[in-house]
């Protein structure tokens, strides 16, 4: 059966799983253009049709192909497509989620600041019309995505977290030093730590004016992590580290994950007190693979570095405009001001409810705070460093063979 068979039959019998293998044929080939035009641009368009009792699964059909859009078309093609679909799937299938979730991103990237109210309102009606539902294919910081404005009238609100922090460590750190912050939970240290501090440990250079010592972050560590810590890794490897215990029994299995990736953020304003260093904050499943040193000296330019505009969607979704892979705090006002603003947005809007996601919140939260300082006529433009996770770490995620062949590759004999 030929394409335009397959699609015609698709189509009839309301085939999303079909018109799903169909759009994966046009991505694997890269026919983005090609996809567009028998997806809404011809007579006999796929879409916008009447999705019946397939709400999820259409929703997620309609997701999957803005974000092909997204990555692969200019910003003033993909959102004039986008803008199309959504106002013709109104008229067929009303205020849904997907109609208001690219609403506030398509007038995020057309208006800006201009209509950010209007923006929010969309974020907040995208979040409430998704909370039910299997969405963490689209969620995309919706449920973390809070105005401004409302963020600034609660800076006052006192949050406490029912949780327990206990810090370790041997070394004492000069006023030249840097602290390399990572965290993980039991599972991930478990997998990836041996090779982030093996390739730590062998781009070490003696003599160079300063050091640079990882602060290892575990939230809930179990027995062997101990053991790891505390016996097998004691004598090889240089680094501090803390233990958070909290409980996660009674969130969902997305929101677990999106916590891991908060607490490398939200211990920044204490490390940069308790030390007195500058912090880099990455990942934990990555290993070293340029000059450690250079990276410290080309930051120390600038006041506060950030990964700006390193995903390939950066202009289309706001999560992507910041990046948590890689960041660098200095020992200074700016610094110590932008992470705690990051940990009370963290902290206010992490939401421990069985039915939420939270997932970007980590970027979410930088990307605010990115802005919300920006805004401030006293910061100027030149304090901020650009940096990318190309610039220090290789991620194991882009090894060849995924995470896997990572783990493998890098295990200890």
């Amino acid at each position: 059966m030929n394409i335009e068979d397959r699609i015609k039959l698709a189509i009839d019998k309301r085939d999303i799983l079909e018109l799903n293998n169909i759009i994966s044929l046009y991505e694997k080939e890269g026919k983005i253009i090609e996809l567009s035009n028998i997806i809404q641009g011809s007579k006999n368009a796929i879409l916008p049709f009447d999705y019946g009792d397939q709400e999820e699964q259409y929703g997620k059909m309609i997701e999957r192909y803005f974000l092909l859009l997204a990555r692969n078309l200019k910003k003033e093609h993909h959102c004039s497509l986008i803008e199309d679909l959504i106002s013709k799937d109104f008229c067929v299938n009303g205020e849904t989620y997907w109609f208001c979730h690219h609403k506030a991103h398509l007038m995020d990237n057309l208006y800006r600041d201009k209509m950010q109210e209007e923006v929010d309102i969309f974020f907040s009606l995208a979040a409430q019309k998704a909370r039910s539902k299997d969405l963490f294919h689209i969620t995309n910081g919706v449920f973390s995505t809070r105005s401004l404005k409302y963020f600034e009238s609660m800076l006052s609100v006192d949050v406490k977290k029912q949780n327990t922090i206990e810090y370790y460590g041997d070394y004492m750190f000069n006023r030249q030093d840097c602290c390399f912050l990572i965290c993980a939970d039991s599972k991930y240290f478990k997998n990836y730590s041996f090779a982030f501090l093996n390739s730590f440990k062998n781009s070490v250079v003696k003599e160079n004016g300063f050091n640079v010592i990882p602060h290892i972050h575990i939230i809930n560590p179990d027995h062997e992590c101990k053991e790891l810590i505390l016996d097998k890794y004691k004598n090889e490897f240089s680094f501090n580290y803390s233990f958070e215990y909290i409980n996660l029994d009674n969130i969902s299995e997305h929101s677990k994950k999106a916590y891991y990736t908060t607490p490398r953020y939200t211990l920044v304003p204490d490390l940069l007190e308790l030390y007195g260093v500058d912090i880099i904050v990455s990942e934990i499943d990555a290993v070293i693979g340029k000059n450690l040193y250079d990276f410290v000296r080309f930051c120390r330019n600038y006041e506060l570095a950030l990964s700006q505009g390193v995903s390939s969607m950066n202009f289309y979704y706001h999560y992507g405009r910041v990046s948590a892979i890689l960041s660098y705090f200095g020992n200074n006002f700016l610094s110590k001001t932008f992470a705690k603003l990051n940990k009370k947005y963290i902290d206010l809007y992490f939401d421990f409810s069985k039915t939420s996601s939270n997932w970007l919140i980590d970027q979410i939260s930088l990307y605010k705070i990115f802005k919300y300082l920006k805004c401030d006529v006293y910061v100027k433009n030149n304090v901020f460093g650009k940096i990318n996770a190309n610039m220090l770490v290789e991620l194991a995620q882009h090894f060849p063979g995924g995470k896997e062949a990572f783990i493998k590759h890098h295990k200890k004999n």
